[in-house]
């Protein structure tokens, strides 16, 4: 499934969503930002659609995506929180290191699992930060 900059909103990713479903490999990984308002409808649609959903964010997963693995937002945040403490006292923000993120997440949802039909291998399970039942 293509999602590219053609697309506009999530109402027109609904319609092409639609009707890519019938010819594409049954996946559906979302990277979008700004779709993460969007969570609970896309997620619904996936499975409504019996597509697997991968996702960046936990909080997909809560929402009824399969699964999801990316950084976690909270150490981003404490982070963020390290570097603002660290301006505020004077550093200049140019002389901050840029860092990736060191902390990763994978979420499963079994619920979701089920309602699809996969089974998630125990080794899977046993790699998993958070396990949604």
């Amino acid at each position: 499934m293509n999602f590219g900059a053609q697309l506009r909103g999530f109402g027109t990713c609904c319609l092409r969503f639609k009707s890519d479903v019938a010819t594409t490999p049954a996946k559906l990984a979302s990277g979008r930002l700004a779709w993460h308002a969007q969570r609970v409808p896309l997620a619904r649609l996936a499975l409504k659609h019996r597509l697997p959903g991968m996702f960046p964010f936990k909080e997909n997963v809560e929402a009824g995506g399969l699964m999801s693995y990316g950084a976690d937002r909270d150490d981003l945040y404490r982070r963020a929180a390290a570097y603002v403490d660290k301006i505020l006292k004077g550093v200049k923000p140019a002389d901050l290191p840029v860092e990736q993120a060191s902390k990763y997440q994978l979420v499963i949802n079994l619920q979701t699992a089920k309602a699809l039909g996969l089974e998630v291998p125990p080794t899977l399970l046993a790699r998993t930060d958070e396990v949604i039942e």
